[in-house]
């Protein structure tokens, strides 16, 4: 068999393209295969070289960000923590961390220099809630990770919290699953997850296909093993991803006892399934009708039903993405006599409108439909922004970035909708999610800070501080103290502009919820880790150059790093007392795990 000698520009395009992507995600077979049928003798010498250059090159974007891994020294700005605020005051960043804060700050030698006069500093921001590449109503959100991290940078949002669904029922499944998603992706922020929970199985409930299956074991092994101490359950998508009450009790039970914290979407399943089918029955399949099966009293029932039963559980209960005024009250109640029920805000809680999917153009209506949807700006938007405002019922603002295409909203799938241009699918097909990465941290400042709502201390806690310490990460995110990770954004308080979705950073083809709308404030510079990745709006070189490569490719340029929790972390347990392991680990009859027995924290 004769072989023909590929010439010089296939072996490099070869090694840049294929070659080095193979060794990386592990199928040397192929690589090999290609070795043989051509020459390996030819191959060998031009494959080395060419890889050495691919890597010294990749080596060197990694390195690209404008500070080029020098320390990095803020000038003169207006710092912010969750306390106080700084005026004139230096930062300076050492080895991705902060050194010292304070004013006229020594310079060091070959320091990267940021002057930041007349702007604000503050911690990174920290998005809680996001869904990245999930599977979800016979599709895939839009967005992967690097589009994801591209649009926290240009929004100022350093960490991300990503929602983990089992597999078959599988947390553990659902877990490598999602890790394995991310490596092939690649992410230029950092992150961490929550787990849902879908079901309780085990001795007294088997699952069908997985005799063994022990979910509540599972719950024990990711909380000691994985560093991921939140659980998330559904009281809606009926026949999907909603848990039956007395599932849900065993899962507070064990949140209770494992130190997680227990995270719980609160709307009354049952009733949106009988709305749901009712307003097909009446012939109603626009994306109003959206709002007609989910009215926000079943928000608010399933809101005060998961609070309750947290406090009869002895559970910490974050209510994630609250979006009416009754679930703000109902929340409220519970805190009078239980004070470990805190509630979530989400950014289109606030500035969007029920009133907006009153139109007849499906793809203008069809962008707005997510759950719970948002209701009322001058009703509901504004007791959001007052609860936030006193910082107790809401703690946090997160985005449930959950983004489809209009394609997507359009028809999730043509043959099984059998929807067209002339005949779009109906309300309940249609994929619940909008964006919200890269514009939370603006529209919060524009709509609580610029209004004299709450304070600048306030807008750190609520985008950054409180997540960090509900979650357990803190003071390793949302603080600008010593020693914690160097995730810094540089804010310009004065900066008028308007979101236009032709220059957003997630993907191209999603209809951006806040397109047109006039903004102010803006970020400037987002450092993540001590690289100034972000700065004068702009990104740096070795990241603006991701936008034009393969998935592939841009999979080795992966620098965010998951931040692991330790149990008992969240800031609502401390002053819980704890179950110690004494090495008793079982399952009892009922199919509540026993990890040991219950202390208190000074007989720690």
């Amino acid at each position: 068999m004769s072989h023909q000698s590929p010439n010089l520009h296939d072996l490099f395009v070869f090694s840049a393209q294929t070659g080095l992507h193979l060794l990386v995600v592990k199928q040397p077979n192929k690589m090999a295969s290609w070795m043989v049928s051509t020459n390996i003798k030819i191959v060998l010498p031009f494959l080395f070289i060419a890889l050495l250059l691919t890597m010294s090159i990749i080596h060197a974007d990694r390195l690209e960000s404008f500070n080029q891994g020098k320390p990095i020294l803020i000038r003169n700005g207006l710092v912010v923590d969750e306390f106080n605020e700084h005026p004139n005051t230096d930062v300076l960043i050492v080895d991705g961390r902060i050194l010292q804060v304070g004013q006229n700050l020594p310079m060091m030698q070959d320091v990267y220099i940021i002057d930041a006069t007349g702007h604000i500093v503050i911690p990174g921001a920290i998005d809680p809630h996001c869904h990245i590449s999930m599977p979800f109503m016979s599709t895939v959100t839009a967005d992967d990770w690097q589009s994801a991290s591209l649009a926290g940078l240009a929004g100022g949002t350093l960490t991300i919290f990503d929602f983990i669904l089992p597999i078959d029922h599988s947390l553990t499944a659902g877990v490598e699953q999602w890790k394995k998603r991310v490596q092939e992706q690649g992410t230029l922020i950092d992150y961490s997850f929550h787990v849902a929970v879908t079901g309780i199985f085990g001795p007294k409930n088997p699952h069908p296909r997985n005799q063994t299956l022990c979910t509540l074991c599972e719950m024990y092994q990711i909380t000691e093993d994985e560093g991921i101490t939140s659980f998330k359950f559904f009281l809606a998508y009926k026949n999907a991803l909603m848990i039956r009450d007395d599932d849900f009790l065993l899962g507070l039970q064990q949140c209770s006892q494992l130190g997680a914290l227990a995270l719980v979407h609160a709307e009354n399943g049952d009733a949106v399934d009988k709305g749901i089918h009712d307003a097909l029955a009446e012939n109603c399949f626009a994306p109003k009708c959206h709002l007609r099966s989910r009215p926000s009293i079943l928000e608010a029932e399933a809101t005060n039903r998961a609070a309750i039963l947290a406090q009869f559980a002895d559970a910490a209960l974050y209510v994630v993405h609250v979006q009416s005024k009754a679930a703000v009250e109902a929340i409220s109640r519970v805190r009078h006599t239980y004070k470990r029920v805190v509630g979530e805000a989400v950014v289109s809680g606030f500035t969007l409108d029920e009133r907006w999917l009153d139109t007849d153009d499906f793809d203008e209506a069809s962008k707005y439909v997510m759950s719970p949807p948002f209701h009322l700006l001058d009703v509901d938007g504004v007791a959001i922004k007052e609860a936030l405002a006193g910082e107790d019922s809401l703690q946090t603002i997160g985005t449930d970035h959950a983004t489809f295409t209009k394609r997507q909203k359009r028809c999730v799938n043509e043959l099984l909708n059998d929807c067209s241009q002339d005949k779009p699918q109906s309300f309940n097909r249609i994929p619940n999610g909008v964006n919200g990465i890269e514009e939370r941290v603006a529209m919060t400042y524009d709509k609580l800070v610029h209004t004299k709502m709450i304070s600048l201390s306030q807008f750190v806690r609520l985008i950054s501080t409180n997540s960090a310490k509900l979650f357990g990460i803190y003071p390793q995110k949302g603080s600008l103290a010593t020693g914690s990770d160097a995730d810094v954004v540089i804010f310009d308080p004065n900066r008028k502009w308007t979101i236009d979705q032709a220059k957003q950073n997630i993907h191209p083809e999603v209809s951006n919820v806040f397109h047109g709308m006039h903004v102010q404030g803006k970020v400037l510079t987002s450092i993540s880790r001590g690289e100034v990745l972000y700065e004068n709006e702009s990104f740096a070189p070795g990241v603006a150059r991701l936008k034009s490569m393969t998935s592939s490719q841009k999979a080795l340029f992966s620098r965010g790093k998951f931040i692991g929790r330790e149990p008992f972390s969240s800031e609502l347990y401390r002053d819980l007392a704890r179950f110690k392991n004494n090495g008793e680990v079982y399952v009892d009859e009922n199919g509540l795990l026993h990890i040991g027995k219950r202390i208190k924290h000074d007989e720690l």
